[in-house]
């Protein structure tokens, strides 16, 4: 069977691919900076002899073309860029500068190579071809120039996955629908007018309006949003003042909404934006209100979900692969290729409890059990092979 010799390339390439995610962890590479992944990705790739185009800079496109060129085309995708938090974990592998892979776009880089060298071993099987797109600046919406280069061109279907620690390794979690939601993000500038610490009374104070606005801002969700419909609206940056006695003429928040669709982000929006002039207004202050376009949400496409569970009860068997009901409120620039082509995007397990390996995405204690790379490696190769043979 297809799966057995799936599983067998990939337990064959596990040191390797593992030594390949620790050089990548200790050499983290921030959105459109990843030179050294980019370079050590083209080396793997020509080892294996597979052909490749360099996009957006630093990214990198190569292809395996099956026994049928004329068949069907799925394009598979991992982001390769860092993040700017400094490591904390004690690790013979730990970043060498003040970037960090607490995302887990090492392992993706990694589990996608070990991909590669599972199709590129099984290629006369594939009734089709096979893209790999290793994508630069994930982080920073890298998507958007992506594929402003034609990458979609000629691709059927689409597919990605992203660590999720959540999940203990060896399991696998696909959405039911929305997988990551829709976001923006804004920026609120409070104008007051500022004086002595000692004569609050002939101040506009900005703080004092900030407050207010930050309080009213948390009655979004709980009073003008349906119970029933995820919405998030978070203020992750309140900054104002330098001096201990002077009341200062500007304060500033920053935030974010996320929901799980764009249309709803958009509406929040304008409910934040109204609730905050019109508390300046009755504070006497002026405020700007600036906000981000932002990003759709990633919804998986129904046959591509059942593809998927499929292909993974293959690899991992059915007691280890969850459909999940409920979306991340995370966001994820994948939303842009799937607007184009039916896709999926899964959650793949990398926790595990008993070596303490369950610390959050973004954290900068963030880790993963290695052993998911061969399996991630394997459910992606069989994905590819199960979508191909489809008539």
């Amino acid at each position: 069977m297809i799966e057995t010799k799936i599983k067998s390339i990939a337990l064959k390439n596990r040191e390797k691919i593992i030594k390949i995610r620790r050089q990548i962890h200790s050499n983290p590479e921030l959105a459109f900076k990843e030179f050294k992944t980019s370079k050590l990705i083209k080396e793997e790739l020509n080892k294996l002899k597979i052909e490749y185009i360099d996009v957006a800079g630093t990214g990198v496109l190569a292809t395996i073309k099956g026994k049928n060129n004329g068949g069907k085309t799925i394009l598979l995708r991992a982001d390769m860029d860092a993040l700017p938090i400094k490591e904390e974990n004690d690790l013979e592998f730990k970043s060498i500068n003040d970037n960090m892979h607490a995302c887990g776009h090492d392992a993706h880089v990694s589990w996608l190579l070990g991909t590669a060298m599972i199709l590129n071993d099984i290629k006369e099987e594939l009734n089709g071809n096979v893209k790999l797109l290793f994508q630069p600046g994930e982080e920073k919406g890298g998507s958007d120039i992506v594929i402003k280069e034609n990458v979609l061109e000629g691709v059927d279907a689409l597919a990605t996955g992203h660590c999720w620690p959540t999940i203990e390794s060896g399991k696998i979690g696909i959405a039911r629908n929305c997988a990551m939601a829709a976001t923006n993000t804004f920026e609120i500038t409070i104008i007051g007018k500022g004086g002595h610490g000692a004569e609050p009374h002939n101040c506009i104070d900005p703080i004092a309006v900030g407050n207010a606005v930050y309080s009213s801002i948390q009655q979004i969700v709980s009073r003008k949003i349906d119970p029933v419909v995820p919405v998030v609206v978070s203020v992750c940056s309140f900054n104002s003042g330098v001096s201990k006695n002077i009341i200062p003429d500007v304060c500033t928040l920053q935030g974010t909404i996320r929901a799980i669709s764009k249309e709803q982000v958009i509406e929040v929006s304008k409910i934040l934006e109204n609730i905050v002039r019109n508390v300046c207004r009755a504070y006497g202050a002026d405020c700007k209100f600036e906000k981000s376009t932002g990003g759709d949400a990633v919804i998986n496409d129904k046959n591509m979900i059942e593809l998927g569970r499929e292909s993974a009860c293959k690899i991992l068997g059915v007691e280890n692969v969850e459909i999940i009901d409920f979306p991340a409120m995370t966001g994820e620039d994948f939303a842009i290729y799937m607007k184009e082509k039916p896709g999926l995007f899964m959650y793949i397990g990398v926790g595990n409890k008993e070596k303490n390996i369950n610390y959050r995405l973004h954290s900068n204690k963030f880790n993963i059990d290695e052993k998911c790379l061969s399996i991630a490696s394997s459910l992606f190769s069989q994905l590819a092979v199960d979508y191909l043979c489809q008539l």
